[in-house]
């Protein structure tokens, strides 16, 4: 992959590992996308913020809306300047996905 993508895998690793307890599992897996590398980290903890996800799909802030760290930013920007995809959400049994694809290089 790009040498931008290593930022994005590992904010999102570290992002799950410290924004949750100590019990929560984070799993993290790779795929060949057609072409394309795909990453994927999970987490069964207790999700990303509704501020958070959405500060970072508006791409823009304000004194109202806006992400309380740079860690979210951090991995779209890796992504981004990459040439990949990105897709935050949070799952509806508990936990956060963070899906990148990125150019296979």
């Amino acid at each position: 992959c790009h040498p931008f993508a290593h930022w994005a895998i590992e904010e999102a690793v570290d992002n799950a590992l410290t924004h949750n307890d100590d019990g929560t599992t984070v799993t993290v897996r790779t795929a060949d996308a057609n072409g394309r590398v795909r990453l994927v980290v999970e987490d069964d903890g207790s999700g990303i913020p509704p501020l958070e996800v959405e500060s970072l799909q508006r791409q823009a802030e304000s004194q109202l809306v806006h992400g309380q760290g740079l860690g979210l930013q951090v991995i779209y920007w890796a992504t981004e300047s990459a040439g990949g995809s990105l897709a935050i959400e949070n799952r509806e049994r508990g936990g956060a996905r963070v899906a990148m694809e990125f150019p296979s290089a």
